[in-house]
This record gives C-alpha cells, structure tokens and sequence, in this order.
C-alpha cells in the first residue's frame, strides 16, 4: 500500500485505461469518515480518454471487484486525498478530472 506514480507518459497514450490499482483503509484517507477505518478498501487510478485522469474508491458498503469499481466506485474529487493514494508532478495534478 505504497503511493501509485503517475507520470506524463502514463497520460500520453490515446485511449482511456486503468493505470494502477492498489488497496488502502478509510483511517489513512478519512474518505467515509464512517464504518470500519481499518477496512480495506480497493482503489483504481484511471486515465480518461482525453489524458485526464482520476482515483474511484470501493464503496464501503458494498463488495466491489477492481473492475466495478472503476466503472461504479465514487470518484475521490478532493485533491488532498489523491495525494495520498498517488505521488506525481504538479503538471500531472493539474490534469486531475474532478
């Protein structure tokens, strides 16, 4: 459960796809802010088609697999919580899809 890199390269190639996947806990991010902190939770980070990007979380209430999370997960829209999943440059942060 270290930090996803993510470089300019990564969101250079054409087409929409998941970049990385990894799990964490609701105690490190305070997503939730509710239920079982030390629960882990699935997470994808995920190129968009325009080579934006964005971080979707497992629903706390629901099992989800690592694909339905990136087709139905929340998307994370608070930029200090994706800093902590993934560790990339400022000109990468500004292509963040909130």
């Amino acid at each position: 459960m270290g930090k996803i890199i993510i470089t300019e390269k990564d969101l250079a190639e054409q087409g929409s796809r998941i970049l990385a996947r990894d799990l964490t806990t609701d105690g490190v991010l305070n997503y939730y802010g509710w239920g079982d902190s030390k629960k882990p939770l699935k997470f994808v980070v995920a190129k968009g088609f325009i080579n934006d990007w964005c971080v979707y979380i497992e629903d706390m209430e629901a099992y989800q697999d690592y694909d339905k999370v990136a087709s139905n997960g929340n998307k994370i829209s608070n930029i200090e919580i994706v800093k902590l999943l993934v560790d990339c440059s400022d000109e990468v942060l500004k292509r963040y899809r909130r």
